[in-house]
């Protein structure tokens, strides 16, 4: 069933990609599509593009100038074109690929890098022409054919690999045309094979023409003998060819082999002298072999007692690492035991005279110490392996208290404390020196790392007995680390009174005890009593001001920050005196709006207890029951008097009969002279604060109480009295 899928990035109708939208960046095709109607070229933000297995018509990408990553599912047999797709740099090819098109990857100046898989016969003319970023490239055992300019001008490639397992490849042609920078280049045994113009697979007039920086040149034993020496001259740069030979296996292949060195040693003689150059010839075994015989490879056995013993040092050693690691190592040792071997095998004795025999013996014993050295530089740097590991290890954990928040400073000198106190320093400093910080602080770190992680590489070479301790990292490491903190500490003493003064215009603290005695207690203070005044046009006045004068200093102090050059104390004492100057109006004028918030907020609490009198003295003035509501009730005096008015009234009423009409009246000319006396000094007094408020609301609600009490013990008697009467009227009746 063919695929139809709709959504914001693309169409798919019957299988076929449609339509994708113009400012995608990134597109993974899903499984189902089998071929494309979209022109890629309109897709101008394209960056990463991913093709699915089901695919089998493919689009062509040439110039697409954003393009940086392309991936091709394993299955596929097939790609695209990618040429002059400036910015790509990286594609993931197929495991089934069998032939890189022509002109794939024509000027794709920015590919660096590009793994060739197993299995590929051909690369096809042009294919990595212009690749002017590329620097190596690993050709595959299966491979057969290389065609012209191929790797043309690829300016920056320095190492091509050809594996001596290759069978196929037996031409070379001119893959290589205008590499300029490459500098060392294996030819496969494979070229020994066939006969190609004229010679043994190789060009004379254009293999290494134009390829002037070569310096090395390995070469099979009977390519060598074979080809021309006169391929050689054209690259100008040669300076080592190494003729690469197999172990002989009989004694008549070793006579061979000795003939053909013989022959392309004088081959060569005449060469140098005719032309007048000199090349480094030396005969080596091939470094690498068919991985079947890697897997059943084991150590050469050799005589020699202490070569023995340390040969068996180091297979213990090898039993706690991979196998990957231990058959690398495995080789080393047999590369340095067929040297010993191949040494002490020409330096059997000729004559018999004592002389000779001396020389012998002396060359014998150089030799032996030479391997010795080898095998004891490989116990040394797998005894260092385990250190260095570990310190890697470290340098990872670094890297993420970089990423961690710091809050307080460590004592000890230690380089973990080191790193968290440099991150703890750069959470105090500016975002600019922050980030320089942390960036120098990773610069460390990746140096070590990089430094360390060479060494690693290298443990098992002959130049073991030189590494360098794993603590001496550490120390340098610290060292680099200790001067960095040193930097920050002097830089913060120096920086710390501009950054306290900026972050005091930032704050939002209005805790004048917390700042007593700095410059930051003005600030509070202007805080503080902007807090307190009430919203109004003076309020909004006042933070205009404000803000207006921060901002001003604000910009001030981080030019000043982000310039070292400014962070001197007397350039500070300058700014606080200016900045203190320039503060002292707003502070007088802070203060005169606070009391003129004060005196309406004052006189607000006047008219409230005011209005309240007024209308409670219109509401009792009726003589009549006041129904309470919640308006009246949130007013305490009014409230208090009407609920000393309502008994009053319920008490004088014929049911109760309580109180007398001329009691009622009594106690309304008692209220109403309470309340005028506190208007007539309301109208000749002033409220100062909120407590005087409250206080005069007291002193009113008492004398209001005196008069609900001598009201309540008024109905008290009454009742009293008229108990008695009742009960000896009842007397006489009976």
């Amino acid at each position: 069933m063919s695929l139809n899928l709709k959504n914001d990035d693309y169409r798919i109708e019957n299988g076929v990609l449609t339509w994708v939208r113009e400012d995608i960046i990134d597109l993974e095709i899903p499984d189902g599509v089998v071929s494309t109607n979209v022109n890629f070229t309109n897709l101008h933000n394209l960056q990463y593009l991913r093709f699915p297995d089901t695919i089998t018509e493919f689009p062509n990408l040439s110039r697409m100038l954003s393009l940086k990553k392309v991936v091709f599912s394993d299955n596929l047999i097939e790609i695209c074109i990618m040429s002059e797709c400036k910015k790509l740099k990286y594609v993931k090819l197929p495991r089934q690929l069998y032939e890189i098109p022509k002109n794939a990857f024509l000027n794709c100046t920015s590919l660096e890098k590009i793994t060739i898989p197993e299995g590929l016969s051909d690369i096809c003319k042009y294919a990595f022409y212009g690749c002017s970023s590329l620097k190596k490239i690993v050709l595959p055992e299966s491979l057969e054919l290389v065609d012209d300019y191929a790797f043309g001008d690829c300016s920056s490639l320095e190492e091509i690999i050809i594996p001596n397992a290759n069978k196929h490849y037996i031409t070379i042609k001119r893959a290589f045309d205008g590499c300029t920078n490459l500098k060392s280049l294996r030819l496969p045994e494979a070229l020994d094979y066939a006969i190609y113009g004229g010679y043994s697979g190789i060009e004379e007039y254009y293999t290494f023409g134009s390829c002037p920086s070569v310096e090395e040149l390995f070469v099979p034993l009977k390519l060598a003998y074979k080809c021309p020496n006169e391929i050689y001259l054209n690259c100008e740069s040669l300076k080592y060819i190494f003729i690469e030979c197999t172990k002989a296996k009989s004694l008549k292949e070793s006579i061979n082999q000795n003939k053909m060195k013989r022959e392309i040693i004088k081959n060569l003689k005449e060469l140098m002298k005719k032309n007048n150059v000199y090349y480094k010839v030396k005969f080596v075994f091939a470094k690498e072999k068919n991985k079947t015989e890697q897997k059943e490879a084991d150590i050469i056995e050799v005589d020699d007692l202490e070569i023995k013993r340390l040969i068996e040092q180091i297979k213990e050693i090898c039993n706690n690492i991979s196998e990957e690691n231990r058959q690398l190592i495995y080789d080393r040792i047999n590369e340095i035991i067929e040297e010993y071997i191949e040494n002490k095998d020409s330096l059997k004795p000729k004559y018999n005279s004592d002389d000779m025999e001396l020389k012998l013996d002396n060359n014998m014993s150089m030799v032996r110490t030479k391997t010795i050295i080898a095998l004891e530089g490989i116990i040394l740097g797998l005894s260092r392996e385990k250190e260095l590991i570990k310190f890697l290890s470290d340098i990872e954990k670094y890297k993420q208290i970089i990423a961690e928040d710091v809050t307080e400073l460590s004592n000890d000198n230690s380089l973990e404390s080191n790193i968290k106190n440099i991150i703890y320093y750069s959470n105090l400093v500016d975002v600019n020196k922050r980030n320089n910080l942390i960036s120098e602080l990773k610069l460390h770190l990746e140096k070590a790392s990089k430094e360390a992680s060479k060494q690693l590489s290298s443990l098992s070479s002959d130049t073991a007995l030189t590494l360098n301790n794993p603590d001496d990292y550490i120390t340098k490491l610290n060292l680099e680390i200790s001067k960095t903190l040193d930097n920050i500490k002097i830089y913060y003493e120096k920086v710390k009174p501009f950054l306290d003064l900026l972050n005091a215009l930032n704050s939002s603290d209005v805790n004048i005890e917390k700042n007593k005695g700095t410059i930051t207690e003005d600030i509070s203070t202007i805080r503080y009593i902007l807090s307190k005044l009430s919203n109004g046009k003076y309020k909004e006045e006042l933070k205009n001001s404000i803000n207006n004068l921060f901002g001003k200093y604000k910009e001030r102090l981080a030019k000043i920050i982000s310039d070292d050059e400014l962070l001197k104390k007397e350039d500070y004492d300058k700014l606080e005196l200016e900045f203190r100057n320039d503060l002292s109006p707003i502070l007088e004028s802070i203060n005169n709006y606070a009391y003129l918030d004060k005196y309406e907020e004052n006189t607000a609490n006047k008219v409230n207890i005011y209005n309240q009198i007024k209308k409670t003295i219109e509401m009792i003035s009726n003589g009549k029951k006041i129904k309470l509501n919640e308006e009246i009730s949130s007013e305490v005096i009014t409230s208090f008097v009407i609920e000393i008015f309502n008994y009053t009234i319920e008490c004088c009423d014929k049911q109760s009969g309580l109180l007398e009409v001329d009691d009622k009246k009594q106690i309304i000319r008692d209220l109403l002279e309470i309340l005028n006396k506190e208007l007539d000094s309301l109208d000749n007094n002033t409220i100062d604060s909120l407590e005087e408020y409250n206080e005069i609301i007291r002193n009113i609600l008492k004398k209001l109480a005196k008069v609900k009490y001598d009201v309540e013990k008024l109905v008290k008697e009454r009742r009293e009295y008229y108990n008695i009467n009742s009960e000896e009227h009842n007397k006489k009746v009976l």
